[in-house]
């Protein structure tokens, strides 16, 4: 309980202001509320008396302060629900966008191991709990504890019993409350993690629906999603269970309190040590507190049900990237595309061998080269060291003479990359070239549309670059998105091109496209290429061969298909055949 309060007072740090404004106006309005029923108390005593001159010099100020406190109640709750509504919104904004911001800044590793459902669902989930609890506990949770504390002096003073009575029953209802939540945390944990499964497995139907269709398992994964919420059904039934005790016992709290209060009370006016309008005030307090009991159990029984999403939620902020800037790093602001890997070594966690072991590579200016090897050889790992969506374990790789370590990490905007699976976004053809770029005018864009042959195909049309491609480019082929990616990396402008195994899908003609649109590129940038197609990588400065993360073979085409019982021999031999 004490870590959903922790977890909520932390996701609305940015409103602090309104909210304790909101909460002081809240107490504010709780004193006003019991200065009524105090008002109320001696009007009664007063007209018990029969005392016409009392009548007439107390009604007018009676009558006058329950008038103002009424006033002053309905102006500040008035005042307040605009302040609701200011934070309800400023705060759900401002935690999506932070989240979102924060999951952009994490490195590319840690989206490889969280499937994209479970973080739209710790991000949506997490904001719309964040702003549900923040707006009962202001507009009822606070208030109500306020008014208990406040009229339970009042009552210590006015007439001890009752506020004894109160003052014992009321943390015991609490406490257990708090133990009913502990015994069904378990079932509550399975449950939101079961939301989490769901709506991966949504996610990820939808996106490859065309698979689904194709294999015909559609049965399969609907009856996946049924499972996973037969599950949560169980588990809410269990977690149910442990929410109907408290409200037995709350209940039985409020009547047992009540019954107890007015019988104690009812002795005492009959001895007449107490009035009768101090009596009415007794009760009227004690039943308002006790009915506040209810709202505050709904509200705890909420906190403790949305805790899991608020703890996801803050946990995702607690993720650090392992890929950090220097306090003193530079910025980089030209670039003239050296690259150099000093002996470097890598592992991925978990690993027993190296991605990259003792790898060595110098890139000139203006040099192509290309990596070649089996899968695993490190190529890829190569080209995402490049971007440093990880750092060495050991040696430095080097940009402009730079360890990237050195460096902010806004260098990436130097490397452009064209890899085998593209990334197109739902837009316009026009959009996704200028993908970076909201300066490039639609004359360059055509300009570089036609050198990446991407014009071949717009023209025909109808609404040529204005074309929309659909969620992820779903209405291009394979080649005419690649050719895209091409012109995207055109469009950047970048003194690096990384090619990852842009051609390895594409028929050949396409291939042979895209082939084109890449030698319209050599001499002019810095290109390493990754590719197993050695017609792609035929014309290169330099080929690395690549095996287990080492440098086995490098030089030119000529001088690597000379060498007797080579690697890159037999690579060649193989794909004559």
């Amino acid at each position: 309980m004490l870590t959903a309060f922790s977890d909520l007072w932390w996701l609305t740090k940015s409103c602090r202001k309104v909210t304790l404004l909101l909460l002081l106006g809240a107490l504010v309005e709780q004193v006003l509320r019991l200065a009524i029923p105090v008002t109320l108390g001696r009007i009664i005593d007063v007209l018990t008396m029969n005392d016409v001159e009392l009548l007439r010099s107390h009604g007018g100020r009676l009558t006058m302060l329950f008038a103002l406190a009424s006033t002053l109640v309905f102006a500040i709750h008035f005042f307040s629900r605009h302040g609701i509504v200011h934070l309800v919104h400023r705060v759900k904004g401002n935690l999506i966008c932070d989240a979102f911001d924060h999951v952009l800044s994490l490195p590319v590793g840690f989206h490889e191991m969280r499937n994209t459902g479970s973080k739209t669902k710790a991000i949506h989930n997490g904001a719309e709990k964040t702003i549900a609890l923040a707006q009962s506990w202001t507009i009822q949770g606070l208030p109500i504890v306020f008014h208990y504390v406040l009229s339970a002096a009042v009552l210590f003073f006015v007439w001890w019993p009752a506020s004894l009575i109160l003052g014992i029953g009321v943390p015991l209802v609490v406490g257990l409350s708090v133990l009913f939540y502990r015994l069904g945390k378990q079932y509550r944990e399975e449950r939101h993690q079961c939301y989490e499964a769901s709506e991966s497995l949504l996610v990820e139907s939808i996106q490859s629906i065309a698979t689904i269709q194709s294999f015909r398992v559609e049965e399969s994964h609907s009856q996946q999603v049924r499972s996973i919420w037969s599950r949560v059904y169980q588990t809410g039934f269990k977690e149910m269970q442990f929410a109907d005790l408290g409200y037995i016992i709350r209940n039985t709290a409020n009547v047992a309190s009540i019954a107890a209060i007015m019988y104690l009370g009812f002795n005492d006016v009959a001895q007449g040590s107490m009035t009768g309008g101090t009596f009415i005030l007794v009760l009227f307090i004690a039943m308002r507190m006790t009915d506040g009991l209810w709202p505050l159990g709904q509200i705890i029984d909420e906190t403790i049900h949305n805790a899991p999403s608020l703890r996801r939620l803050r946990e995702l902020f607690a993720i650090e990237s392992e890929v950090r800037e220097s306090s003193v790093a530079l910025s980089l602001q030209e670039c003239t595309g050296s690259l150099v890997f000093e002996r470097v070594k890598f592992r991925y966690p978990g690993k027993q061998e190296n991605a990259l072991d003792d790898f060595s590579l110098s890139v000139q200016p203006h040099n192509t080269v290309a990596l070649l090897g089996p899968s695993g050889a490190g190529k890829t790992t190569a080209f995402r060291m490049l971007r440093r969506f990880s750092d060495p374990d050991s040696g430095r790789i080097l940009l402009d003479g730079h360890d990237l370590r050195d460096l902010k990490l806004s260098f990436r905007k130097h490397i452009a990359v064209v890899s085998q699976e593209i990334d197109i976004f739902s837009g316009t053809i026009a959009e996704n070239i200028a993908f970076g770029r909201t300066d490039l005018s639609r004359a360059e864009i055509e300009r570089i549309a036609r050198i990446a042959h991407v014009d071949e195909f717009v023209q025909p049309l109808p609404d040529k670059y204005e074309t929309l491609v659909g969620e992820r480019g779903l209405r291009l082929s394979g080649g005419q998105r690649q050719r895209l990616a091409i012109a995207r990396a055109l469009a950047a402008d970048c003194p690096i091109i990384l090619f990852d195994e842009a051609t390895s899908h594409l028929d050949p003609e396409s291939e042979a496209l895209i082939q084109k649109a890449m030698s319209a590129l050599l001499g002019s940038r810095t290109i390493i290429i990754i590719a197993h197609r050695l017609s792609t990588i035929r014309h290169a400065d330099e080929i690395v061969v690549m095996e287990r993360g080492r440098v086995v073979e490098r030089g030119t085409h000529e001088i690597l298909r000379a060498i007797e019982d080579g690697v890159y021999r037999r690579y060649l031999q193989v794909h004559e055949k």
